[in-house]
């Protein structure tokens, strides 16, 4: 591999990173800059693609391009689901009518949600990435921009969902919405060509 790849390719690792990082303290520090932080963070992100698709062309590029991130962002998730928080004052009562709830039943609960969070949402971003796929070449759009489009699209997306399944909301309503999105998809694949060509 040219130096010049190798040194693209450190570039974009450095900006995938330091994006996932800035993301990470926008959640983190709720006051102040967080919502520059937060457009920063994704911005970097988005800008770590480019390196990487100079290094090791579009298909390829793209898809080691969110590797590390994707990565970084599971530990980060691991990481916070074995640690005790602290819950907020704003929040005694529902802490205490969860602490009356057996602890079987918690624990089947955070299952249910980083199941909803990683597979499940995973699963409804590839019904999505192939709705999208077909869509594109519905449009005659070429097999590299179809493809392009959706190897971007598709760890935005997971990442979206898997924020949206952990937001304090009922279960069965994050359930409900995501039977609903994949459905949706569903239908609109099965009612498009495979293929154009």
């Amino acid at each position: 591999m040219a130096t010049s790849s190798i040194l693209a390719l450190i570039a974009g690792l450095a900006l995938g990173l330091l994006g996932l990082a800035l993301v990470r303290r926008s959640w983190i520090r709720r006051q102040g800059s967080h919502l520059y932080l937060m457009i920063a963070g994704w911005v970097l992100m988005l800008a770590s693609v480019w390196p990487f698709v100079l290094a090791l062309g579009p298909d390829l590029g793209v898809t080691a391009a969110f590797i590390a991130p994707m990565l970084g962002a599971m530990g980060v998730m691991i990481r916070g689901m074995t640690r005790p928080v602290a819950a907020p004052a704003l929040r005694t009562a529902l802490v205490s009518t969860e602490a009356s709830r057996p602890r079987w039943l918690a624990s089947l609960r955070t299952l249910s949600v980083a199941a909803l969070a990683g597979p499940v949402s995973l699963g409804v971003t590839l019904i999505a990435s192939i709705a999208l796929f077909r869509l594109t070449q519905s449009l005659s759009w070429d097999m590299a921009d179809s493809l392009f489009t959706a190897l971007v699209v598709a760890p935005l997306a997971w990442a979206g969902l898997a924020v949206v399944c952990a937001l304090e909301a009922p279960l069965r309503w994050r359930t409900a919405a995501l039977i609903g999105l994949s459905l949706v998809f569903a239908l609109i694949a099965l009612a498009l060509p495979p293929s154009v060509s």
